[in-house]
């Protein structure tokens, strides 16, 4: 049997989109009984110390043992640059997987020019091309993704390849309804849950959304919010537009998987005013609960959202979102979109991610000979 070694950085984050579906790939990847995983969780979850202490001893100790093996090596965004060079040396195969417009653009990330140049960041992205040219193989989540790699770093095509998120909603245990989301949806059964689930970063472009909610009934709608700001300046500004204007909207910065897929499919609708997506993981799980999606169309949303949503044209206009959310009053309207976008989210299914990283996997083992 062979083994596939994976350097993990997402694994305890269950709540991000590429931790949550990486760990459905390796759940399938070992129910398949093809392959031993093994995994190396990097430096998440650990104080300063115990970082160097595995980044540069444990970590690398763990993958030289399974280069000796002749194993492959599966690498999880860009902070892996050393991990690389070693398995390079030993002319083992890498895959450099799931890799992100945050892992390309130094722009998207939430960094001060203090913390970029005073860190290993100001490295990685110097060199980011360098990296991948030491990649056997490049993974990301979108061919729109792909496109922009390939064009940017002068990489061929074929050495880059396409494996969609794969989208999955938790089960609703009965804890999940002592927790706060559901008690807020049950005491507030009487407003429309508008919802959005993700940080705020400038890109994902939040206050068209508050813009949205100026024009509405406070007494009939609700925007709830779920996930931590990322970014404490934006949501400083967001919350004196909030109180300037009397808005109703409502945070839930920390939620279970279960109180998630509760918020999915007790809503009214799901809103995506996202100007700059890698993939768009949200809106896909909330079509797959049911819930209709009203989002922008930016760079990879064309490609995985297609005609199953109703598209802003323009991401910062608040009167678009506002047109299609009064025609979701329409009750075969809605159910067409919902029907559209159920459809659609069932193609982010583990069973295909495996089978194309298996694909992937096995073009690699047979130009490597390795068994």
């Amino acid at each position: 049997m062979r083994s596939i070694i994976f350097v993990r950085f997402t694994k305890n984050k269950p709540d991000c989109g590429i931790g949550k579906s990486m760990n459905l790939l390796i759940n399938a990847l070992r129910e398949s009984e093809e392959f031993d995983i093994i995994e190396v969780q990097a430096t998440e979850g650990l104080n300063y110390l115990q970082k160097l202490f595995t980044y540069f001893f444990t970590t690398p100790k763990i993958i030289i043992q399974n280069i000796l093996k002749k194993n492959i090596i599966i690498l999880e965004t860009t902070q892996v640059f050393p991990y690389i060079l070693i398995s390079r040396k030993y002319l083992i195969p890498v895959i450099h997987s799931d890799v992100t417009s945050s892992d390309i653009s130094p722009q998207t990330k939430k960094i001060s020019l203090s913390y970029f140049l005073f860190t290993a960041y100001a490295y990685i992205y110097s060199i980011i091309d360098k990296l991948f040219n030491y990649s056997n193989r490049i993974i990301t989540v979108s061919h729109h993704l792909k496109k922009i790699i390939s064009e940017k770093y002068h990489i061929e095509k074929n050495r880059i390849s396409t494996v969609h998120n794969i989208c999955h909603l938790a089960q609703i245990t009965e804890s999940d309804f002592d927790q706060p989301i559901f008690l807020h949806y049950k005491n507030t059964a009487n407003l429309k849950k508008l919802l959005y689930v993700g940080n705020e970063y400038t890109h994902k472009n939040f206050i068209t959304l508050l813009k949205l909610m100026r024009e509405l009934d406070n007494n009939e709608y609700q925007l709830i919010k779920v996930g931590n700001s990322d970014y404490p300046l934006n949501r400083l500004m967001h919350l004196n537009y909030i109180e300037k204007y009397n808005l109703n909207v409502k945070f839930f910065d920390k939620v279970t998987q279960g109180e998630l897929t509760y918020a999915y499919k007790s809503s009214h609708c799901y809103l995506y005013s996202s100007i700059k997506e890698a993939f768009g993981m949200t809106p896909i799980e909330a079509q797959l609960a049911g819930l209709p999606v009203i989002s922008t169309n930016c760079e990879a949303l064309e490609e995985t959202l297609q005609n199953s949503a109703m598209i802003v044209q323009n991401p910062t206009n608040h009167v678009e979102f506002k047109e299609f959310l009064m025609q979701l009053n329409n009750t075969e309207v809605r159910k067409d979109i919902i029907n559209k976008g159920y459809e659609n989210a069932k193609r982010f299914n583990k069973e295909t991610a495996k089978n194309q990283f298996i694909r992937i996997i096995n073009e690699l083992s047979e130009f490597s000979n390795i068994n």
